[in-house]
């Protein structure tokens, strides 16, 4: 592995809002120094000479509708190594779960690795042309130069964005992006990806959400406390009822551990979380995409409880938060609801109050008790 100064703390000049993170990315890809961008057996290949961290790389790829650029001839080596002016380039590939993946899902066949490497693929998990003649070498996530490769002329000239990689679970998708990223900078490229960072809410979605990852990196997930301390949110406003923390959850650093993740298996973790600071930088991250509705509607409880005569206001949560909301009692002449979400006994029985917003709905069992 060659050795490289490696800049701790680098942080993409990113806003708190949600519009501000999302200028911020763009801001940061308008920037990108670019060359002209040349044909290759019916590819187009284009050098962006910002250097720039692995992660954030293969995104700004996936954002033009390209992706990192991936080798898999010696033809194709000769003309991607014609562009780079003999710098390091990142290549489209990395380390995990014991063997190296193509971000486009092709066969990880031919390769051109310099003497002795890849050296330590499990910490050094990214593919790298590492200057010279354009050898592979396997190297943490430092900032490189990197090519864009497009699938066709098509694609090339529409640049319309293709996220790559998605995965299925429960009519959801799920999109692993490994690389070096503060929470902050997730939720804002999920965000921009649309989408959201991952709520983990059972744990089949737990078991699936940790498959997604490499094993090496910590990963963000989208829950925090950071606005108060014990008070866990889900970024989508989702109920937090199921949670799978680690014994190491406890805001250290002066408290600045607010922010929820999967730790790496190393440590014994597995599919347990821990809090970190948003200032933890080196980690992957999981988006998840809703489907063609994204409504998201739960209660916080199943079952409600309420005397004749008296009220009681219905809780539920609801994601995006404009969503109109319908109430329907099955039974009136039991417990009636209004507009609003609240419960009056009628009389003694069992009702059944609807609660829909767009094609989602839940139901709540409400029993009125006789006043003693």
């Amino acid at each position: 592995m060659k050795k490289k100064g490696i800049i701790y703390g680098m942080i993409l000049a990113l806003g708190l809002s949600a519009a501000g993170l999302g200028t911020g990315i763009q801001a940061n890809a308008a920037e990108a120094s670019v060359t002209e961008a040349k044909e290759f057996g019916g590819h187009y290949y284009q050098l962006i000479t910002t250097e720039t961290k692995y992660g954030q790389a293969e995104l700004e790829c996936e954002f033009k509708g390209g992706h990192l650029v991936t080798i898999t001839s010696q033809a194709e080596q000769d003309f991607v190594y014609s562009l780079t002016d003999g710098k390091d380039i990142w290549v489209g590939a990395d380390y995990q779960n014991g063997k190296w993946k193509w971000v486009t899902g092709e066969v990880f066949k031919y390769t051109n690795w310099n003497s002795g490497q890849p050296s330590n693929p499990t910490k050094s998990h990214y593919l790298q042309f590492w200057g010279g003649k354009g050898k592979w070498d396997d190297c943490e996530d430092d900032e490189n130069m990197y090519v864009i490769e497009w699938e066709s002329e098509k694609a090339y000239k529409s640049q319309k964005t293709k996220i790559l990689n998605k995965k299925k679970y429960n009519k959801h998708t799920y999109r692993y992006v490994s690389g070096s990223f503060t929470w902050k900078e997730a939720n804002a490229y999920c965000k921009k990806m649309g989408g959201h960072l991952v709520t983990v809410t059972s744990a089949g979605e737990n078991k699936f959400a940790y498959g997604l990852t490499n094993r090496y990196q910590d990963c963000w997930i989208g829950m925090n406390d950071a606005k108060q301390m014990g008070k866990y949110k889900w970024v989508t406003g989702e109920r937090t009822d199921y949670r799978y923390f680690g014994k190491e959850v406890n805001h250290s650093r002066g408290g600045a551990e607010r922010y929820l993740g999967f730790y790496n298996t190393k440590s014994g973790y597995g599919k347990k979380w821990n809090d970190f600071s948003n200032t933890s930088s080196d980690m992957a991250f999981i988006c998840e995409w809703e489907g063609s509705n994204p409504v998201i509607l739960t209660t916080v409880k199943s079952k409600m409880t309420v005397k004749k005569g008296s009220r009681a206001q219905l809780k539920y949560q609801i994601t995006p938060r404009k969503t109109k909301v319908t109430f329907k009692s099955s039974n009136r002449r039991v417990a009636v609801v209004n507009s609003k979400g609240v419960i009056k006994g009628v009389r003694p029985g069992k009702a059944k109050i609807t609660v829909k917003a767009g094609n989602k709905k839940c139901v709540v069992q409400v029993t009125v008790k006789a006043k003693r």
